[in-house]
């Protein structure tokens, strides 16, 4: 599940057709975008207020898009970037890590603001920003992992785990001038080898745009002075062991020939084997998808509410799944059936109820979320209460003595529910009575 939804409010706007999004979690009404593929449902992007981000542009990141602001075209907005006011970004503009584009400020064509930047009144910003094909010699090339610049990581070949790698180039034009290429434009011309200059090929699934499970976080971009940063997430589902990854690119070198122009394809290499002198790597280890057992998952359980729901003789008993926190696991998300309720027991007029709330789980000890239970065409049983006081997935048993006093019944559904670590690892659990007041759990 996604942090956003379409809602049914829609308007037309260009001559397209713009829906007002939705957070899950709050249900707070945000922005207007044309398709999900506008705004990232991970990471913390969001569009809020009146502002509209249509055709091919992308918000993701941290970034945050409001008031009357628009991104249009393949405009690409990340990192921590703000565009507010009645800013305008579009064309090609990319504006990422802490730029800002506020009031009546537009910034279009190739435009790229990064650092932090910030753009402001009835400013229009159009930068020259140099294409690959200017690029006539290349001094060096640096690869790092994350924003930490470590040299060493580990990659779960799970599908979801991504790394994020980046890349500075310095590149001079044919008048020896140093140049800056867009990150898009490094992205496009970057080809991954092994440290023998072998093309690494299918091993790795490269996007420029990092998911839910970028691990280390890779929230800040590290470009270095005058050089042109690249940007790649690799995740992959194949085990391949201790490895040590460059990269490699062309360039077409222009050359004088007798007085003319002649170009010339120059290959550049960090690696170890088989390169040209500009020797960078990262080392990885790609290692199988992690298992759970039991011991790895903590189940808290808080004091029973004597004073939840509408009856006075009623007890709420809230538990909390989650990993165990002694190998520095991160529950980063669930997945389960909201609000499932999957155990009856009706013992005369004592009831009993266990049942899922929502799938978040991070720690927000104000929100609350409405359990509904229908017994009868007649009666039915409603709670609110908070389910977010503690980091986890949270489980209510529900308890009152109301009621009939001469019906019988007891009826359990199998609950199964998924929790994702930092590194998208999932463990698959299964939920169950144990006794009336108690979960029992089984890691599958």
């Amino acid at each position: 599940m996604g942090k956003y939804k379409l809602t049914e409010e829609s308007m037309e706007y260009k001559g397209r057709v713009l829906r007002r999004i939705e957070d899950i979690e709050t249900q707070e009404k945000g922005g207007w975008i044309e398709s999900e593929a506008n705004l990232s449902q991970s990471g913390k992007a969001w569009i809020a207020g009146e502002a509209k981000v249509y055709e091919q542009a992308s918000i993701s990141g941290s970034a945050y898009v409001g008031g009357e602001a628009e991104v249009f075209g393949f405009a690409k907005v990340s990192g921590n970037a703000t565009i507010v006011g009645n800013a305008k970004v579009y064309e090609k503009a990319v504006v990422q890590d802490y730029a800002t584009v506020a009031e009546q400020a537009s910034v279009y064509g190739n435009a790229c603001l990064e650092g932090a930047e910030i753009v402001l009144g009835n400013e229009h910003v159009e930068k020259i920003i140099y294409t690959w094909n200017d690029i006539n010699r290349i001094d060096s090339i640096h690869l790092s992992i994350g924003f930490s610049n470590n040299p060493e990581e580990v990659l779960y070949a799970n599908g979801r785990h991504q790394i994020m790698i980046q890349v500075n180039i310095v590149a001079r034009n044919k008048e020896n001038q140093i140049i800056v290429v867009s990150p898009q434009e490094v992205f496009e011309n970057i080809l991954f080898v092994d440290y023998k200059n072998s093309p690494v090929g299918t091993w790795f699934d490269v996007s420029d745009t990092g998911g839910e499970y970028v691990y280390p976080d890779g929230g800040r971009k590290d470009r270095r002075s005058n050089t042109s940063l690249g940007i790649f997430y690799l995740s992959t589902t194949e085990v391949l062991g201790s490895l040590k990854l460059c990269v490699k690119c062309i360039v077409n070198q222009k050359v004088n020939t007798s007085g003319q122009e002649d170009v010339k394809q120059v290959e550049y290499s960090t690696a170890l084997i088989g390169g040209n002198g500009v020797v960078s790597a990262v080392d990885l280890t790609v290692t199988k998808e992690r298992f759970f057992n039991n011991s790895d998952i903590y189940m808290s359980e808080i004091e029973p509410d004597k004073k939840a729901g509408e009856y006075r003789n009623s007890l709420l008993h809230k538990f909390y799944f989650r990993f165990s926190a002694r190998d520095l696991t991160i529950t980063k998300k669930a997945v389960c059936e909201e609000g499932e309720w999957f155990y009856y027991k009706q013992n005369g007029n004592y009831k009993a109820f266990a049942t899922s709330t929502d799938s978040s789980v991070a720690l927000n000890p104000t929100a609350q979320y409405k359990a509904r239970f229908v017994i009868t065409d007649k009666w039915k049983v409603e709670l609110i209460s908070t389910n977010h006081e503690e980091v986890g997935l949270c489980f209510w048993i529900y308890r009152i003595w109301h009621g009939a006093l001469w019906s019988y019944r007891t009826w359990e559904n199998v609950m199964l529910f998924s929790l994702f670590d930092q590194y998208g690892n999932e463990a698959r659990i299964q939920v169950s009575m144990n006794g009336e007041t108690k979960l029992n759990y089984t890691v599958l």
